[in-house]
C-alpha cells in the first residue's frame, strides 16, 4: 500500500510515495519480539547502591559554640 504525504511548509506541494505497511510491520515485529522473554531477575541485595563516602566537615569549624554564646550574652 502506498501513501502520499503533502508538505505544507513549501510553496510547491511535494508528494512522497512511501511503503508504510512494511515499516509498520517491521516495527511491530521487533517490539513484540522484545517482550517474548523476560529479563533476568535481579536480587534485592543487588538493588541497593553503595558508595564510599568521606566524613562530613566539622560544622563549627573548630569553634566552641558554647563559649561564643557565653561571651555574647555575659555583658547584659
Amino acid at each position: 500500500m502506498f501513501r502520499g504525504r503533502v508538505s505544507s511548509d513549501t510553496v510547491n506541494e511535494v508528494t512522497i510515495m512511501v511503503d508504510a505497511t512494511s515499516n509498520a510491520d517491521h516495527k511491530e515485529a521487533s517490539s513484540s519480539a522484545r517482550f517474548r522473554k523476560l529479563p533476568e531477575r535481579i536480587r534485592p541485595e543487588d538493588m541497593i547502591a553503595t558508595q564510599e563516602t568521606e566524613p562530613p566537615p566539622d560544622p563549627t569549624m573548630g569553634r566552641d559554640s558554647e563559649r561564643d554564646f557565653m561571651l555574647r550574652n555575659a555583658g547584659s
